[in-house]
């Protein structure tokens, strides 16, 4: 028999809101009974919420809040694909209904333009831009092309919920591919945020500012490749991507994050907003609380 750890991590994702395994772990059912008790009023769900533990008794107050509703660190895409093994795995029909509802929140929130921000139900600030950061639009994406084809644990999605989430992947499909930076009008990869009118590369965090993302960028082209009977701008797409990589791997064969927009060397930046050449130059805490440099692009070259 499965244990618990393994059906979670089966279901292909990073299921990072849900502690692991150990003597005191709850049941499948306890489990995906906590994660419909935390689902929030709108459909979506509130980060950093263990769901292997009881929802508070007075959690109502905050179930209203949609505000609070996230796709940030897994955030939503996580609870979605659990309960949606949960019943093909015990037909319960609470979880097929839940998943629906966040489902339906992802559709409902989707930007005219296709894109989908980190809280979407927010009015200010760098929540509301279209969000790569956290592989967000990279795991709403992918539940839609999951959906649509009827795979991934969704095989009991009726037609009308397949059409609709086929015809939200297509449109994020192309928001993602307008977002592309282009240089000298070649495809590049992306910035950790984009704006949600002009879909330019934006700001976020204080330390985040606009620039070439390496580590956002790599996982979203693991996705692109994945697509089936990918068009020409696809295909271009994650060709330019890789060439980006290519070009802008560091001696120690690893990238930085972040790639300044207009020489493409890498920089580092702390809560001062202030660009540096070196990791050395920024707030000793801001060093070590941020993952200046990765190796995800690796599986591409």
């Amino acid at each position: 028999m499965k244990t618990i750890a393994t059906l979670i991590a089966s279901l292909g994702t990073a299921f990072t809101l849900f502690a692991g395994e150990g003597k005191n772990t709850p049941s499948d059912d306890q489990i995906a009974q906590n994660t419909r008790d935390y689902q929030l009023d709108c459909g979506g769900w509130q980060k950093k919420k263990n769901m292997e533990k009881p929802c508070p008794a007075d959690y109502a107050a905050t179930r209203a809040k949609s505000d609070k509703a996230t796709i940030d660190n897994n955030a939503t895409t996580t609870q979605i694909r659990f309960l949606a093994g949960h019943f093909t795995r015990t037909g319960d029909e609470r979880s097929k209904a839940s998943a629906v509802r966040g489902i339906e929140w992802l559709l409902r929130v989707q930007m005219p333009n296709g894109g989908w921000a980190q809280y979407p139900e927010r009015k200010k600030g760098y929540w509301t831009q279209i969000t790569f950061n956290d592989r967000a639009m990279e795991l709403v994406l992918s539940i839609m092309y999951d959906v649509a084809r009827g795979k991934g644990g969704f095989a009991w999605a009726d037609d009308g919920l397949r059409k609709r989430c086929r015809a939200a992947f297509d449109r994020g499909l192309a928001c993602v591919l307008a977002c592309q930076i282009r240089v000298d009008g070649k495809p590049t990869v992306w910035c950790q945020q984009h704006d949600r009118e002009t879909l330019a590369p934006t700001n976020g965090r204080a330390y985040e500012l606009a620039s070439f993302c390496s580590q956002e960028s790599a996982h979203l082209v693991e996705f692109l490749k994945t697509v089936e009977n990918p068009s020409p701008e696809l295909r271009a797409s994650i060709d330019g991507a890789v060439e980006w990589f290519r070009r802008t791997r560091l001696p120690d064969g690893r990238w930085a994050r972040f790639y300044d927009l207009k020489e493409c060397r890498p920089f580092f930046c702390d809560r001062s907003g202030i660009p540096k050449r070196s990791v050395d130059e920024i707030d000793p805490k801001r060093q070590r609380g941020y993952k200046w440099f990765n190796t995800a692009a690796d599986k591409l070259l």
